[in-house]
């Protein structure tokens, strides 16, 4: 935007006013207003009325528009999923006939690609790229070069021309290029011209700096200030560079957007909010780390108008008191919750994320229909209008380096998507294609990327996938993986990869329960990551997630792993730290990993105590609010999971029957969420939901339906050979037999099972493996004795000689603990 700055003070220092446009009495507001009430029915009219008379009132008062994407489609810029679509069959699609990647085993098939647009949130589709191919990536942006204004643009620059603020996230030039046509200049008034005159029309807020040096309340007390503002969230791009440097002001990567916006940023938003009314056009609101969270969370009095744009015959005006944002907003949540995904639900993510923003607001009005009919006849007559897609490539830029990418990036950069949208099979499968690659098993091993550092990079995201996959043989192999990533990059002196890679191994270790060696390898990582000492390449914030990854490890082994108070106790604030740095370094799915552990260790450590469970519930809901916008379906079964254990436990505190049914509708929507996972379904922790359901339809009393659950739950663990949970699962399984009196076999299922029972543990009388589990595993030893007094009293009535028997047992093994 210095070009147009320039050209702004040549002009005026040259005596070239460029005014070419007879401005008409009406202004944007009111030209908008009336266009809007001549499709709608005089009843609507009323608070229309007040935005327009809110407009004008004084010489204070502003017109204010907030601009999203769907503003500069008319003008031929394609949305995201052209845009992405076309970038990833540059990027991940191989070409077998180009005579160098003939040796790659996987292509990615077009349904794949479409699969990723649609699941994957713009900002982490770009940031799994980025991982691979940097910031090359952004020259795609290339494609929005040559786009002319449209209706809406023009209109845009005439509210910046009448002293209005126009807020966008785009990072296109179009509005700077209408204003241009009609008027001749635009920039920051910072008074740049030799003559000392302050000739600028439009403040220009882009970078941090310029947001912090602007203030709405001294532009409101400097009453001769007719200038508007024209700000740009997520940064612009600067047509007076080359190369990547256009992009320097640009913030659309998740580990950039997920910083939130700058305070600067955040204070002027909110001065925007609680000073003018505002409407809303093109603007989705799906920016969910950064604009769209300050949004939420003002509760400005002000009138909200969101144009919403939707195929219908006839305009729509609904507001706050028909509590269709709420409706709306349920709805969609229903469904994610459900296991649905965002590409199964129309504008799902669109509708959550501005209902989000509507709730919030006192005055908020959403008109729905065709939006483009109402900014034509909000237009001015005089304005020529560019027809769409001028100047634009249909095609789209295909930028000289793709055409040298190796093999081994392109199976990388598929894994890196599959991986981000939870499909763990596919992730797997183009890792291990990467990994034989890299090895120079095959002719697309290159010896520019058979490196080391290449090589550990591919083996520590293979041991990622193996982790997510929950099964000891995966378990194993992931602890493979990392040991020989780690060696690599040690060897190639990347500190800060192989610490990350070691908090790897920690994680598996204390997924394993081998709580003792994970905190030994954690204390040894303290020891040699307490000062910034990297090096090889590695970045300050690759670090800092590093310190902030220890201090989540440190706070699940003390919270998870140990079970006396004091340990538990120093989680938390450990955990708290956690959280607050991840929030400060922008970090989102670890912000969202530490919030998760928070609430489940408030669980663990809660006792009767309500205030503590529910302050877990409040974790995890948001935990599961980040992860449901970073597309994570395995952390959000995660969340689900946990609420619903949460819930159970409050139904039996509070005696609340709703309570324990909302725990069952959980856990049955975490078993959805899983689903998403793998083609194969993670066993394990689908064993572990599918147990938890069971559990909490025996407390409902549901006993028919907790039966066939629990009965397929304890085959699976039979065949794992899992004794324990096996027991616990007969556990249940006797309350359903005790729970059905209907049925002439229960006396007959109730004793069967409670033998099951009394010959696991009678096998633990001489069973060493079993005593050591007991004593390394203070937790078989408590279960063990509650499932042997439980069994004991409830075959009492139908066998009391077994009662006896499953008596003994337990003093005999758990008197000592």
């Amino acid at each position: 935007y210095s070009t147009i700055k320039k050209m702004s003070c040549i002009g005026k220092c040259l005596g070239i006013d460029g005014k070419k446009q007879n401005r008409s009495d009406d202004t944007v507001m009111n030209s908008l207003m009336k266009a809007i009430k001549d499709q709608l029915d005089v009843k609507y009219h009323a608070p229309l009325e007040k935005m327009e008379h809110n407009a004008n009132a004084t010489a204070q008062s502003r017109s204010v528009f907030f601009v999203g994407a769907g503003a500069s489609v008319e003008s031929g810029l394609p949305n995201f999923r052209q845009f992405s679509e076309h970038m990833l069959n540059q990027l991940i699609s191989h070409n077998y006939d180009d005579g160098v990647h003939h040796d790659v085993h996987h292509d990615v098939p077009a349904k794949d690609i479409s699969m990723f647009v649609s699941e994957l949130r713009p900002e982490v589709l770009l940031q799994a790229l980025h991982e691979v191919y940097g910031g090359r990536i952004f020259e795609f942006y290339d494609w929005f070069e040559g786009a002319e204004p449209s209706t809406n643009h023009f209109i845009l620059a005439r509210v910046l021309k009448e002293g209005g603020l126009v807020l966008t996230t785009n990072i296109d030039v179009l509005i700077e290029k209408a204003y241009q046509q009609l008027y001749g200049n635009i920039g920051d008034g910072d008074g740049d011209c030799d003559d000392g005159l302050d000739s600028i029309d439009v403040n220009m807020l882009v970078t941090k700096e310029d947001f912090e040096q602007f203030s709405i309340e001294k532009m409101l007390e400097n009453k001769d200030n007719s200038r508007g503002t024209l700000m740009k969230f997520h940064g612009t791009v600067d047509t007076t560079k080359t190369g990547l440097d256009k992009y320097d002001t640009v913030r659309f990567l998740l580990d950039q957007v997920g910083k939130g916006i700058g305070t600067g940023m955040h204070e002027v938003l909110m001065e925007v909010c609680n000073n003018f009314d505002m409407v809303y056009l093109g603007y989705s609101g799906c920016d969910n780390f950064s604009v769209q969270p300050v949004l939420c969370h003002c509760q400005s009095k002000r009138t909200t108008l969101w144009m919403w744009y939707e195929w219908r015959e006839r305009m729509e005006l609904e507001d706050s008191s028909t509590e269709a944002y709420e409706r709306d907003m349920n709805e969609v949540g229903t469904l994610v919750s459900e296991g649905k995904s965002f590409s199964e639900i129309s504008r799902g993510m669109e509708i959550l994320s501005t209902c989000e923003i509507l709730a919030e607001r006192e005055n908020a009005l959403r008109l729905r229909g065709k939006v483009s009919d109402i900014m034509n006849a909000t237009a001015h007559p005089d304005h020529d209008v560019v027809i769409k897609g001028t100047g634009v490539d249909p095609i789209g830029p295909i930028p000289e380096w793709t055409k040298d990418i190796s093999a081994i990036d392109r199976v990388r950069g598929a894994a890196k998507l599959y991986s981000r949208a939870s499909c763990t099979d596919e992730a797997i499968t183009f890792l291990e294609e990467a990994n034989r690659l890299v090895s120079g098993e095959g002719k697309g091993g290159d010896d520019n990327n058979s490196t080391s550092f290449v090589k550990a990079q591919i083996l520590k995201e293979l041991g990622n996938e193996y982790e997510k996959a929950s099964t000891s043989e995966s378990y194993a192999k992931a602890l493979s993986c990392y040991n020989a990533a780690f060696t690599l990059f040690e060897s190639s002196s990347h500190s800060t990869k192989a610490i990350e890679t070691r908090l790897d191994t920690v994680n598996v270790l204390r997924r394993t329960r081998r709580f003792d060696e994970a905190e030994d390898l954690l204390e040894a990582l303290e020891l040699i990551g307490t000062s910034n000492d990297h090096n090889g390449g590695d970045s300050d914030a690759a670090f800092q997630k590093t310190s902030i990854r220890r201090g989540l490890m440190k706070g699940l082994i003390l919270g998870m792993g140990r079970r006396d108070t004091e340990s538990r106790g120093k989680a938390l604030p450990i955990l708290q730290e956690a959280a607050n740095n991840a929030d400060e370094g922008g970090f989102v799915g670890l912000r969202a990993a530490i919030l998760n552990a928070s609430g489940l260790i408030k669980y663990q450590m809660a006792g009767n105590s309500i205030d503590l469970l529910q302050s877990g519930a409040k974790d995890l809901d948001a935990a599961f609010r980040l992860n449901i916008y970073i597309g994570d379906a395995r952390s959000c079964f995660q969340q689900m999971r946990n609420v619903g254990l949460i819930h159970a436990k409050l139904s039996r505190l509070t005696d609340s029957p709703e309570l324990l049914e909302q725990a069952i509708t959980e856990f049955k929507r975490g078993e959805k969420f899983l689903f998403r996972l793998s083609k194969n379904r993670i066993m394990g922790e689908l064993l572990e939901i599918r147990f938890r359901l069971g559990e909490s339809l025996v407390a409902a009393g549901r006993f028919d339906e907790a039966e066939p659950i629990l009965s397929k739950v304890r085959e699976e663990r039979v065949n794992q050979a899992d004794w324990h949970n096996e027991a616990r699962t007969l556990e249940l399984l006797v309350k359903c037999a005790y729970g059905m009196k209907v049925s002439g076999n229960v006396s007959v299922e109730l004793s069967k099972r409670a033998n099951q029972i009394k010959l696991i543990y009678e096998d633990a009388l001489t069973n060493k493996s079993k005593q050591e589990r007991f004593v390394k595993v203070p937790i078989t030893a408590s279960n063990g004795r509650q499932i042997l007094q439980t069994s004991s009293h409830l075959v009492k009535d139908v066998d009391l000689n077994l009662s006896m028997e499953l008596q003994k047992i337990s003093d005999s093994l758990f008197n000592n603990h």
